[in-house]
């Protein structure tokens, strides 16, 4: 396997997984079929500038962008959000004009393991989910805060 795909191997298991040290970071790339030494991840780390933490290993920027409390994430969605679309993996969130942006921050802080990430507009956000389930239970939890 190549160095770059080696170094999102990386990104990824850190980024889903809890990795408190470099052994368990070297047996997950083991496990995803990478074979690394003690040198190259250390240099793969400090290249990647993963952060150290108490609970381990963090993409950059990660650790400093907590998950919202349950409360803001439920009044954000009453607030600007009016009507959510499933396509396949994909959920379209409509909002009103000007609020997408920040919308699109709190669904990203919402903490599902399901999202992979959003694109916003003025009034519109483009939710990428992992699979069609993941997207239509994403959906369901943003209509039922809707609809109550």
């Amino acid at each position: 396997m190549s160095r770059r795909q080696r170094l999102q191997a990386i990104t990824d298991i850190v980024g889903t997984k809890k990795i408190r040290n470099q052994a368990e970071l070297a047996d997950a790339l083991r496990r995803a079929g990478h074979k690394v030494t003690q040198p190259t991840l250390s240099r793969d780390i400090a290249e990647l500038g993963l952060v150290k933490g108490r609970a381990g290993y963090t993409v950059p920027g990660q650790a400093e962008q907590p998950n919202i409390s349950e409360s803001e994430f439920r009044a954000t969605i009453r607030r600007f959000v009016f009507e959510v679309f499933v396509s396949d993996n994909l959920v379209m969130v409509k909002t009103f004009t000007g609020s997408a942006r920040f919308v699109a921050y709190v669904l990203d802080r919402a903490g599902w393991k399901e999202l992979v990430g959003t694109i916003s507009g003025e009034d519109s956000i483009l939710v990428m989910v992992r699979s069609g389930k993941g997207a239509q239970f994403i959906s369901r939890q943003i209509k039922d805060l809707l609809s109550s």
